[in-house]
């Protein structure tokens, strides 16, 4: 039905429809726009920590690939994070231990949460 067909009643309903779904959609921009800010804010703060910690931090993904090295894991390590980045975490181990944990990973019996533990804390 065209506007010009409606009564004014009609087109008095409509309109408030629409002030109400822009109510909403403001609504739901404020709150994407406070969630993203709470975001950049966590990721300032982990930034922070991540740079400036005295801790050695190392990331990796599933294939155990270093994903992330701060400058406390090339003080510990002795690698940059241009050479690690990319690579398995298994060849910055300890040869002896190395190959160790890389068995036991790969090839146990092991419940898949004790798998991922040793995967976290050996690469």
């Amino acid at each position: 039905m065209k506007d010009q067909d409606k009564t004014k009643e009609q087109l008095i309903h409509e309109l408030e429809n629409l002030r109400q779904r822009v109510v909403k959609h403001e609504a739901a921009l404020k709150a994407e726009k406070r969630a993203m800010e709470g975001l950049r804010k966590s990721e300032k703060r982990y930034h922070t920590v991540y740079t400036i910690a005295p801790l050695a931090f190392v990331t990796w993904d599933l294939e155990c690939r270093v994903t992330g090295w701060n400058d406390q894991a090339k003080n510990l390590f002795g690698w940059s994070q241009e050479e690690v980045l990319g690579r398995s975490f298994f060849d910055f181990l300890i040869v002896g231990i190395r190959y160790q944990y890389r068995k036991s990973y790969m090839y146990s019996d092991l419940p898949l949460e004790a798998l991922m533990t040793v995967r976290k804390i050996c690469g």
